[in-house]
């Protein structure tokens, strides 16, 4: 009988080493999940920077678009008044020619 205790003693001796060496690698575990839960953090919160900025430009670009069509018709509109100020200037410059005729007839 002392044969049978002194090998159950061995394996509760054994399955004490196991189940420290359990808990050593439990912790080892835990660190580990505890810097990759700290690294996802870190990743998130420069995801939700990045989308931030990413809603910030594409705002921007919204407002530039809305800039740039209404300057394009600004410049519409000044070269259709260039366009009627110089046909308007070429009707005076063609009536300043025939008043001319007129002045000269005149005069004759």
């Amino acid at each position: 009988k002392t044969e049978y205790v002194k090998v159950i003693e061995i394996k509760l001796e054994e399955c004490e080493k196991q189940l420290v060496e359990s808990e050593v690698h439990n912790k080892e575990l835990m660190v580990e999940l505890n810097n990759a839960s700290e690294k996802m953090r870190v990743i998130e919160s420069i995801n939700n920077k990045n989308e931030g900025s990413i809603i910030l430009h594409t705002d921007l670009i919204g407002r530039m678009k809305i800039d740039l069509t209404t300057h394009q018709a600004n410049l519409h509109a000044k070269d259709s008044k260039v366009q009627q100020l110089q046909e308007q200037l070429q009707r005076n410059d063609k009536r300043s020619v025939e008043l001319d005729g007129v002045l000269d007839g005149a005069i004759k």
